[in-house]
């Protein structure tokens, strides 16, 4: 399903991410210019509706404050990681696969994260920033990063988590390290703060608005 960077009507402008729904059944608004919030809400959701979306999550407006608050993502930076004990290995074509069903079964209760279609792995493998983590033959777990943000962290192994983000820490070329969370996602916000990471700025907050 596509998305719909453009979603207009005579209340104003709006962007759908429907691409989730086959897969998650939930579709994403932001609001970009309205002068009826109410109304270009209501038609957008009812559209994310007849696409088969269940849960409509929107951001944009300050309207929607209104509405249950479903979580906020945030940005959190560190200026420096210690060194991994783990190994990075790049994902390639032949085990494109296995990383990305990794990552679509251990994200699939995150809030906010996107299932990773066929369309984006190999997206994925040309920007080669999709990496395993292993440490003396045993899979820790996987991750994406590049410049100076670590974009994907996974855990394949009890308390692996750290040692996934201090190698995916050392994949960057920036002055710092940065990772977007959820605020939901209270462990890996624990886990982050532990390594050094502060809160820098709120990115986007998400309200349930279907």
């Amino acid at each position: 399903m596509n998305n719909i960077p453009v979603f207009t009507t005579q209340y104003g402008v709006a962007s759908l991410i429907l691409e989730e729904i086959p897969y998650k059944k939930t579709a994403y608004i932001t609001i970009q210019a309205t002068q009826s919030p109410e109304g270009l809400l209501k038609e957008a959701v009812e559209f994310c509706k007849a696409c088969g979306a269940q849960v409509i999550l929107a951001k944009g407006h300050e309207f929607l404050s209104k509405y249950p608050h479903h979580c906020t993502i945030v940005k959190m930076c560190s200026l420096k990681l210690p060194r991994s004990a783990a190994k990075r290995i790049p994902v390639t074509q032949d085990r494109l696969k296995l990383w990305q069903e990794i990552y679509n079964d251990k994200m699939a209760k995150v809030d906010n994260a996107a299932y990773m279609t066929d369309r984006k792995a190999q997206q994925m493998l040309r920007d080669e920033d999709g990496y395993f983590v292993y440490r003396d033959q045993e899979l820790l777990g996987i991750g994406r990063a590049s410049a100076d943000e670590i974009t994907v962290v996974v855990s394949c192994q009890k308390g692996a988590g750290e040692q996934v983000v201090l190698a995916m820490g050392e994949a960057l070329t920036g002055d710092r390290v940065c990772v977007h969370v959820a605020s939901t996602n209270t462990s890996a916000i624990r886990l982050y703060t532990r390594l050094g990471f502060a809160k820098m700025e709120e990115v986007s907050r998400w309200y349930r608005v279907g």
